[in-house]
C-alpha cells in the first residue's frame, strides 16, 4: 500500500480518545484523503505549462476551482493554503 495512504489510515484509526468504530474510520479516513488529495493539487507545478503570465493566471484560476469544487461535491470544509506560487519572468511576446 502507498505509504502515504497508510500514514492517513493510522491516523484514522483514532477518534477522539478511543478507537474508532468501523462507521467513523471510515469518514475520517476518507475525509483525510480527500483533504491529501486536494493538498497535492495545490501543490502541483502547473507553471511549466505556461507560455505567458496570463496562462499561469488562468491555471491558477481553474486550480482554485477545481479544488473549491471537489470539497463542495463531498461537503468538506477546506480552505486552500496559500502556496505562494511564483510566476515566472515572460521574456518577449509570442507573435
Amino acid at each position: 500500500m502507498n505509504e502515504n495512504i497508510n500514514n492517513i489510515k493510522t491516523q484514522a484509526e483514532f477518534v477522539g480518545d478511543r478507537y474508532a468504530l468501523p462507521h467513523e474510520f471510515a469518514d475520517e479516513f476518507s475525509k483525510l484523503l480527500l483533504k491529501n488529495i486536494l493538498d497535492t493539487i495545490v501543490e502541483l507545478n502547473i507553471n511549466r505549462c505556461s507560455y505567458t503570465t496570463y496562462d499561469q493566471t488562468v491555471q491558477e484560476c481553474a486550480r482554485q476551482e477545481i479544488v473549491k469544487g471537489l470539497a463542495a461535491h463531498y461537503d468538506l470544509k477546506y480552505t486552500i493554503p496559500n502556496t505562494n506560487i511564483k510566476t515566472f519572468p515572460v521574456k518577449g511576446s509570442r507573435s
